[in-house]
């Protein structure tokens, strides 16, 4: 049964609490723009703070200055599957200015990701497109 939750990107430690109350059941984090850097900072000391890793982390067009090496690294560590997927606009659209402005990340994400997806021709705005353009199926329940 998938159980799903939402919350925003400024709530880390309400999410802590969330997965650390899931038990053994499978997590799979999901993130947009400052959304994925936060969950990138979760996986990074989910060891610590919830005591397992993460089953699937994906990341959607990162947006974030202060990510730190050590938190790409432990990130990717404490993940069993990392997928990171960057919008590629053919021209940009108000959503792509404040993803620059906000500093994207996904160049350096991909350094650690297990799998970067390109998303040819989307914009940052188009979260749920990006999503389901890089992992068809997922959605329906099929994997990414």
């Amino acid at each position: 049964n998938l159980i799903a939750r939402y919350f925003s990107w400024t709530q880390e430690q309400a999410i802590v609490n969330y997965l650390a109350s899931v038990g053994s059941a499978p997590i799979t984090l999901i993130g947009h723009s400052f959304g994925a850097t936060t969950a990138i900072e979760i996986a990074a000391d989910a060891s610590t703070t919830i005591n397992r890793t993460i089953n699937l982390l994906i990341t959607v067009d990162p947006v974030g200055r202060f990510v730190s090496t050590r938190d790409l690294v432990n990130a990717a560590a404490n993940t069993d599957r990392w997928v990171n997927i960057t919008s590629n606009p053919l021209s940009r659209d108000r959503t792509d200015e404040v993803a620059f402005i906000g500093t994207k990340i996904g160049d350096r994400v991909s350094d650690y990701a297990d799998v970067s997806y390109w998303a040819t021709g989307m914009h940052h705005g188009e979260f749920y497109g990006m999503l389901t353009k890089a992992c068809p199926g997922f959605m329906q329940g099929g994997g990414c």
